[in-house]
């Protein structure tokens, strides 16, 4: 299948929205408290959604914003911090709980989310650009 401009994907807005997305379905469960488990169910699907995407995205995104000579270092750095961190957040979800209630989880990782979504914003658009151009752009 060839792919054409028709079928680009801007990785960096995906990046983005998904992060203020699912970033206010979790603080949503957070303000909210609701009682209701439906409820809880379908904000935590909806964040999942948007977390899956936002994780698709940055594997396919970030080969492309490193130089050849330092790729596979990158991929790998990014690729280890996302072990770690998978790691390291039952325990803190854990040690939360202990001491708080299950909104503070909520209010933790939606903030996380849109920590994450705002340290997005410079990211530069690599649709349509040579991979030498995007190397050697200065960041925004």
């Amino acid at each position: 299948m060839k792919i054409d401009e028709r079928h680009l994907i801007q990785l960096a807005a995906v990046v983005k929205a998904g992060g203020v997305t699912e970033g206010a379905a979790l603080l949503g469960l957070a303000a909210l408290r609701p009682a209701d488990a439906g409820v809880v169910a379908a904000l935590c699907s909806l964040a999942y959604v948007f977390i899956s995407g936002c994780s698709a995205a940055l594997y396919l995104y970030t080969p492309e914003i490193f130089a050849t000579s330092n790729r596979t270092l990158g991929v790998g750095a990014g690729s280890a911090s996302a072990r770690v961190a998978s790691t390291v957040a039952p325990l803190i979800v854990g040690a939360l709980l202990s001491q708080t209630s299950t909104a503070s989880v909520f209010l933790m990782f939606g903030a996380m989310s849109l920590v994450g979504a705002a340290l997005s914003l410079p990211l530069v658009e690599t649709a349509r650009k040579q991979l030498e151009a995007i190397a050697e752009a200065p960041p925004a």
